[in-house]
């Protein structure tokens, strides 16, 4: 059950990343980005996000059940 924060960290940081990188002007496009590069660009970003929809999948393995859980969804967020 602790994994699916950190799961859904990473889903939806990568989310976030594939929203915010095509929107860079064509000059600061780059391939090599450092850790430190996309957390800020993505706080830049997130102060004018209006809209963002993100579908998640969660699978928890347990030892009560023989076969994983899962779990699916859409995260939705409209600020207007």
């Amino acid at each position: 059950m602790k994994r699916f924060p950190i799961i859904g960290s990473i889903i939806l940081t990568l989310s976030l990343i594939c929203l915010a990188i095509p929107a860079l002007p064509v000059e600061m496009q780059k391939t090599n980005w450092t850790v430190d590069d996309v957390l800020l660009h993505l706080k830049e970003r997130q102060r004018t996000l209006a809209t963002f929809i993100a579908e998640f999948k969660q699978i928890q393995q347990n030892s009560l059940f023989d076969q994983p859980q899962v779990s699916e969804g859409t995260l939705f967020f409209d600020h207007n």
